[in-house]
């Protein structure tokens, strides 16, 4: 996963990725890896602040198709949306 320290994601980060995810998530993570790069932009570039603790905590975000999450987030009001996943991760399960 050394891909994720251009994002200045941590070794640490990445240990807490493959201590609290199934090993089949991250092997399919690690294999989608321009797919995560492609999501990780996006939720930079919309204002998303916690995506550490999206790639710890609900790893699967990063597995959806890019096209098909850049329409799921526009399907909602985009700044009220980052904003509920800025205090509480779980608010991704609105999409």
């Amino acid at each position: 996963m050394e891909f994720l320290k251009e994002f200045g994601i941590t070794d640490e980060v990445i240990y807490r990725i493959e201590v609290n995810n199934d090993k089949a998530l991250v092997f399919s993570f690690i294999c989608s890896k321009d797919n995560v790069r492609k999501n990780i932009e996006y939720f930079e570039s919309i204002g998303i602040e916690v995506i550490e603790l999206l790639l710890i905590y609900r790893l699967e975000i990063f597995l959806i198709d890019y096209e098909i999450l850049v329409k799921s987030f526009e399907s909602f009001q985009v700044p009220t949306l980052v904003q509920l996943i800025n205090e509480d991760i779980n608010a991704v399960n609105l999409l």
